[in-house]
């Protein structure tokens, strides 16, 4: 489902009118915005009060918003455990008993506040129930009034630890006999830096920044445990493996975290804890 097939369903078939009556006072909308579900669905996506009602979620919620705006598609109940999972819910029944409680804090906290799409999805194979068919989704249109998944600072007291001459050394490898920098040797191999027909190359391509941080960011990954919260476990909290979603690599949810900072803003490294347990 696209956005706008999402949007229509939920404002025509999905909404109670409790629900329309939560996302007018929360939102802002008169009463003429929303006199009829078609208007509903006209201003949804508008910008009114959006700023107000995301910058009033919780950091958890303003967290798991960034790991939807980072998956970039609709995703299924199962994932919001991962946000509430202080919720009192069933280990063991159908698909509907055990993600009910759920759904009804993602209904209070996000979609009764404007700022979630849901809707059923039919074309899913094998979904038999409207719980299990029902996808959720972060709009597009919302993203740029989320505030970042970590306070940054612009100062911070002390030294950190740096390796000022990391790239010079990467550089001396085109000297012979010069020792590469001290990475995995997969790795190494990978982005080796070499002199071909008087070009410079990393690895088969040709030398430039970005292969540069590509570099980088292997040699993080490479070093960092592989995320453990499902390794072979069939089962964690009541969620399947199959009913996980998606799972991010630590260096590309910690990177993800990075680019959300504003220029020049330093953060702790254990205000990295919630994103990557999120993530």
């Amino acid at each position: 489902m696209n956005t706008s097939q999402m949007l229509h369903q939920m404002c025509h078939e999905e909404l109670s009118n409790a629900d329309i009556n939560a996302i007018r006072k929360k939102r802002e909308f008169s009463k003429q915005e929303t006199v009829s579900r078609a208007l509903l669905e006209n201003f949804l996506l508008s910008e009114t009060g959006v700023e107000d009602v995301l910058g009033a979620l919780t950091e958890k919620e303003i967290v798991f918003l960034h790991l939807l705006k980072f998956v970039g598609k609709e995703v299924a109940i199962p994932l919001f455990t991962r946000l509430y999972d202080d919720v009192n819910r069933p280990s063991y029944g159908s698909y509907t008993q055990r993600y009910k409680p759920v759904f009804k804090e993602v209904r209070r906290a996000l979609i009764r506040k404007g700022v979630l799409l849901f809707a059923e999805d039919h074309s899913l194979w094998g979904a038999d129930t409207k719980s299990e068919r029902r996808r959720y989704r972060f709009p597009q249109q919302f993203e740029r009034f989320l505030p970042p998944p970590i306070r940054s600072t612009k100062w911070l007291e002390g030294e950190g630890d740096t390796q000022s001459d990391i790239l010079r050394q990467k550089l001396k490898e085109v000297i012979p006999n010069e020792p590469p920098v001290d990475v995995p040797d997969d790795v190494h191999g990978r982005y080796k830096l070499k002199l071909v027909d008087g070009d410079l190359r990393i690895g088969t391509k040709p030398f430039c920044a970005k292969h540069l941080l590509e570099w980088q960011r292997a040699c993080w990954a490479a070093s960092a445990p592989r995320p453990d919260r499902y390794a072979g476990k069939s089962k964690v909290n009541g969620v399947w493996r199959q009913e996980r979603g998606p799972v991010a690599p630590p260096v590309e949810a910690a990177a993800y975290v990075f680019s959300q900072l504003e220029e020049g803003a330093w953060i702790r490294a254990d205000q990295l804890s919630l994103p990557l347990r999120i993530f």
